[in-house]
């Protein structure tokens, strides 16, 4: 399937369609679960409430409301919401390799932060901004990290540290490069193909979003050799715009890309980029004995963790609704199949 055409019909995930018994169960219980998450009208009622006591109010009315344990403020509820989200769908994947792309993800950031923050000569800061859901606890990090030796790192992660740049600015780019390629790889030992398109997707859309970035900051855009372009291609701006504008159908970006082109703004791309992968998932999470409804769940559990925590900080810094409004994604329930 090509990454370029519209958004594929249905299908499952073998040549010929039938049921996997091994996902039903998953794939179920994990669409069931979704549908628990904030709906609309609690979304609405989050945003519109004026203080943090209003929003701990809501939200102990919400899916998140179990989470509130003691005195537990909305960070420590939304932390054990998602390592509990984590293991859940652990507990559910079929295949020990299914859901290692998305704990991927978090390796690499907190050895990214933690490389960061040490070359910055902060000391004992790492463990703030640790994220607790990948398979490296933060002391075998800290530990690679102020020693200089990868030897406690899994592979991926030990690749990566030893080839990491020098100029503490390209890291971002280098590391989640790094994660796509080891996320494929990944992919490529699940037995559902489902989890290589969806990989290869998040590959493309980086690329491309990526490449867009260097040539508006004048830089050469990296070439990422298990994307599906060539150097060529992202060598042009016509042509990388061109390329997005097949994920889907071209009205989806029209309106990002002509703000691009007229400003250089990229929060457009960035937001129709989300709504693209968001929407493309629903369609796929239709199929219950495939793992995409396992997928979904996590982004849009993900997706509710990041609104209630834009939420907070807009309630702590006094933030108007309709700057709240212009900075938070479109609900899963708003796209259609």
């Amino acid at each position: 399937m090509s990454q370029y055409n519209a958004i594929p019909d249905i299908a499952s995930d073998n040549e010929q369609p039938r049921f996997d018994e091994r996902y039903i169960y998953a794939g179920t219980y994990a669409y069931t679960r979704l549908s628990k998450l904030l709906t609309d009208a609690e979304r609405e009622r989050l945003i519109g409430t004026v203080s943090v006591a209003e929003l701990t109010d809501v939200l102990k009315t919400t899916y998140f409301g179990s989470y509130f344990v003691g005195n537990a403020t909305i960070d420590g509820a939304l932390g054990a919401a998602m390592t509990d989200a984590r293991h859940i769908l652990n507990r559910l994947s079929p295949h020990p390799n299914l859901l290692s792309v998305l704990w991927l993800r978090y390796d690499f950031y907190n050895l990214k932060v933690a490389m960061k923050q040490h070359r910055l000569g902060v000391e004992d800061a790492t463990e703030d901004r640790f994220i607790a859901l990948g398979q490296h606890s933060f002391t075998t990090i800290e530990k690679a990290v102020k020693s200089g030796k990868a030897a406690t790192l899994e592979g991926h992660l030990a690749a990566a540290f030893n080839a990491a740049p020098t100029d503490t600015n390209a890291l971002d780019t280098f590391f989640e490069i790094r994660y796509l390629e080891a996320a494929l790889e990944e992919a490529k030992l699940v037995d559902k193909p489902f989890v290589v398109r969806y990989t290869r997707l998040l590959i493309n859309l980086f690329a491309i979003l990526s490449a867009l970035r260097a040539h508006a900051r004048g830089d050469a855009p990296i070439h990422i050799k298990v994307g599906d372009l060539s150097p060529k291609d992202i060598g042009s701006v016509d042509i990388l715009l061109n390329r997005l504008t097949r994920f889907g159908f071209s009205k989806h970006w029209q309106l990002a890309v002509e703000n691009y082109r007229t400003s250089g703004d990229f929060s457009l791309l960035d937001r129709a980029a989300d709504d693209y992968l968001m929407k493309w998932l629903k369609r796929q999470s239709i199929m219950l004995d495939s793992p995409a409804p396992l997928f979904a769940f996590w982004h849009v559990f993900r997706e509710n963790v990041q609104l209630i925590r834009a939420v907070h900080t807009a309630r702590k810094v006094h933030m108007s609704e309709k700057d709240l409004r212009d900075i938070i994604r479109t609900s899963y329930n708003a796209y259609v199949y």
